[in-house]
């Protein structure tokens, strides 16, 4: 894989605010020319709060299973 940068006029649809892991692994491998694996940091920047909340309330109603 070449060690080509992402040109900088690249934007991102309108309506995407938070990035996927599937997205941030991809962006990765791009700039670094390696294939990146997803990480915890990926994952964690992908949880909206509305999500967390969503899981809390599910856990409280249903138990952890």
């Amino acid at each position: 894989m070449s060690n080509r940068r992402r040109p900088s006029s690249c934007s991102a649809p309108p309506g995407a605010g938070k990035s996927t892991v599937a997205q941030a692994v991809f962006e990765r491998t791009l700039d670094t020319g390696t294939r990146a694996q997803p990480t915890i940091e990926d994952f964690l920047r992908t949880v909206t709060i509305e999500m967390a909340l969503e899981y809390a309330d599910h856990t409280i109603r249903y138990g952890r299973t």
